[in-house]
């Protein structure tokens, strides 16, 4: 984030730009294809003291996931997210993919609807599910639970 540094040209000083607000993401398909089950455990509880800090999806094993906007995807594993994707949009945001079975093809650009990954249990899960943050400019989680309700009218 550019936040607080300028740059100087000729004795001048010109603030950098802020970063694009967040303002919703707005009409995005659901990240998990078909019949999706999800309740809002966001902020529950979790192991070391930690907080949940998105909203888990369950669905069968190896189900389809897909890019919920444009962007580019970055592939990560850790022992608590497992197999995990990073979508940043144009504007620095960021949408988060955990304990995926498996990804879909390379790092790349991706364009919303892409097929990105595959639900899974990898990493510290409890059942398979793909677990979806939502950070605007690439910092701290918001909830995503309103976001997921609009998104997966698929939801049982």
């Amino acid at each position: 984030m550019l936040v607080g540094i300028a740059l100087v040209v000729a004795g001048c000083v010109t603030p950098a730009p802020a970063p694009a607000p967040w303002t919703g993401a707005g009409d995005i398909p659901c990240p998990v294809t078909g019949s999706v089950h999800f309740t809002n455990d966001y902020g529950d509880p979790r192991s070391g003291g930690r907080r949940h800090e998105g909203i888990d999806i369950f669905a069968p094993r190896g189900r389809t996931n897909v890019a919920v906007v444009n962007g580019t995807i970055a592939h990560r594993f850790d022992p608590a997210g497992g197999n995990t994707i990073w979508l940043t949009d144009k504007n620095g945001h960021r949408y988060v993919y955990l304990h995926l079975d498996r990804f879909a093809g390379a790092p790349r650009t991706v364009t919303a609807g892409e097929v990105i990954g595959y639900s899974g249990d990898t990493g510290n899960a409890f059942g398979v599910h793909t677990h979806l943050e939502i950070r605007p400019n690439g910092g701290a989680s918001i909830n995503p639970y309103g976001t997921l309700l609009e998104a997966c009218p698929n939801r049982t």
